[in-house]
């Protein structure tokens, strides 16, 4: 027989063992934070690793802290919407902001994300910048484990604490950070200029264009549906609009990201200008119908959206890539919404009453750029489809 002390002792001790490797894993992750979820401390302060694991960070950030106004949206909300700490413009309005945006997030995470903001943020403010990407079916994966970041922020930061991935990545943390950086600021902004340095660096701003634009062709625009068997992009939509329908206390702000003309091009190949056209009148019918609110369209032909694309510039005015405008661009942006204040053409109020007009005036500029810009988009297609 087994002595009965000798076992209760084993078992003490190995239950002391384990208390303890717990607690040394708990200590190290919360303390080196390698996904700054827990707390800003002096050390370790640099965690690249943060630009690879932004849902669990920018859910923990929004779960944990207040904020007067939210932005919401994809890469191209957290790269435009970018202001100095001290601004003027952003601290009338805005006087504490995060930037919620996600890199190539989708109608139903910013679902999830907006439920979370007016959960623990209480904000005053929510702009939403609405993209064509986000309402690609195929791209939603309903069983995607980041879904939990969203819907139990307290049970990921206390699983996390114990986490053996969490705890290698400390130690990646220490190394990554002594050579490389986190490229998002306190408020969720995400440095693209920077990140591209690093990223891009010795390639051409043409040559940029040219990757981002085969990207979208090959990757985000591949099999695009707005419905699958089993997920509607369309309910997911609606769900957003009755949850800002449902809060009336706070300002609400809907708005499609501007982006260059040229991905228009990739998008009529992908997806057909018709595909392109209803997407625009369903959004304005379903936002006008439930709020009677209108939708401020920043895409499309304006004077910021086609921007002329020349090999010989080092950079341009507006934009980083097809897809991303700068920071000045976000600046106009919020300047017209909040301010009415209009750059030339650059955004369009949309609603039930001017929506057909507005993309009947859209097809005509279309016509007159694609005329100028023949030898260009032929280019374009060829790089596209391997010719």
């Amino acid at each position: 027989m087994i002595d009965e002390n000798l076992y209760k002792n084993f078992t003490i001790r190995f239950l002391i063992l384990v208390f303890i490797i717990l607690f040394i894993i708990a200590f190290l992750n919360y303390y080196f934070d390698p996904y700054g979820i827990y707390f800003d401390q002096a050390l370790n302060q640099n965690k690249p690793l943060v630009n690879n694991h932004t849902r669990i960070h920018k859910t923990q950030k929004i779960y944990l802290n207040h904020y007067d106004c939210i932005f919401l949206g994809t890469s191209r909300v957290e790269g435009s919407l970018v202001f100095e700490k001290e601004d003027p413009f952003i601290k009338k309005y805005c006087p504490t902001y995060y930037n919620a945006g996600l890199s190539a997030a989708n109608v139903l995470e910013i679902y999830h994300m907006l439920r979370l903001a007016i959960k623990y943020s209480k904000p005053k403010k929510i702009f939403y910048g609405i993209d064509l990407i986000q309402f690609n079916s195929s791209k939603i994966n309903l069983n995607d484990s980041s879904l939990k970041y969203f819907e139990k922020p307290f049970y990921t930061r206390i699983t996390h604490l114990f986490s053996y991935d969490m705890l290698k990545d400390m130690f990646k943390t220490i190394e990554l950070s002594k050579k490389e950086q986190n490229f998002y600021n306190a408020n969720g902004c995400w440095n693209i200029e920077q990140n591209y340095f690093i990223k891009f660096r010795g390639i051409d701003i043409y040559k940029i264009f040219l990757i981002t634009e085969k990207a979208f062709y090959e990757n985000f625009y591949q099999n695009f549906k707005f419905n699958t068997n089993n997920i509607d992009t369309w309910h997911y939509y609606i769900e957003i609009i009755q949850l800002i329908k449902n809060h009336k206390e706070i300002e609400f702000y809907l708005y499609i990201n501007p982006y260059h003309v040229r991905l228009i091009e990739v998008e009529d190949l992908r997806i057909g200008s018709e595909n392109l056209d209803y997407w625009k009148q369903r959004l304005v019918l379903e936002t006008y119908k439930n709020l009677q609110m209108p939708i401020y369209d920043f895409s499309g032909y304006n004077n910021i959206t086609t921007e002329e694309i020349q090999h010989t510039k080092e950079h341009f005015e507006f934009f980083y890539d097809p897809s991303h405008v700068k920071k000045i661009v976000g600046r106009y942006i919020l300047e017209y919404i909040l301010e009415n204040k209009k750059r030339n053409d650059f955004g369009t109020k949309l609603d039930i009453h001017n929506i057909q007009e507005y993309l009947e005036h859209q097809r005509e500029k279309q016509k007159r750029w694609r005329e100028k810009h023949s030898k260009e988009i032929q280019e374009l297609k060829d790089f596209l489809l391997n010719k």
